[in-house]
């Protein structure tokens, strides 16, 4: 079970086709006790400070009170396109938006920084045994007790896969 924290790398790789242009989350592993805390690549809708059909990757460490230490790149160019596409997100544990790496089709993709506060010693919910941590969902973001699903994804995803470490181009596109 991985437990992020804002000083350890990960890859992420997935296959995804957006249907009809729909946005949503791809994938995400977030916490039980901090609903905004954890790790999620989607497409955008145009909700809030999002571009319709970016590709976006949030890494969010701390909630205390209404302060969000966080992390979010997303692509400049869209990918709501119903089209297949692939993506891989790799992220050395910097806890610098600027280090971010994503490659979309095999080409690394030019980002927009949106969010950089994270601090390099932050965790993920520390409070959480290693076992109870950040289930990952596919196509989902997750549930809310007074909202229902949050952010699902109406296309079609294949080969999701979540490594605690920099993946190479070659495997993280098999």
């Amino acid at each position: 079970t991985m437990a992020f924290s804002a000083s350890e790398a990960f890859s992420v790789s997935v296959w995804w086709k957006t249907v009809d242009g729909e946005a949503g989350t791809l994938l995400a592993k977030k916490s039980a006790n901090a609903p905004h805390s954890g790790v999620s690549l989607g497409i955008s809708s145009s909700d809030n400070d999002q571009v319709k059909g970016t590709l976006g990757l949030v890494l969010a460490v701390k909630e205390t009170g209404p302060m969000l230490e966080y992390l979010y790149v997303r692509s400049k160019d869209t990918y709501d396109d119903d089209m297949w596409h692939h993506a891989l997100v790799v992220y050395p544990g910097t806890a610098e938006a600027k280090d971010v790496r994503i490659f979309v089709d095999g080409d690394e993709i030019a980002l927009d920084v949106v969010a950089d506060t994270l601090e390099m010693m932050s965790n993920i919910d520390p409070a959480m045994p290693p076992d109870k941590v950040l289930p990952l969902r596919l196509g989902r973001l997750g549930k809310d007790k007074d909202m229902g699903e949050r952010s699902p994804y109406k296309g079609l995803l294949d080969d999701a896969a979540l490594w605690d470490y920099l993946t190479s181009l070659d495997q993280g596109s098999r």
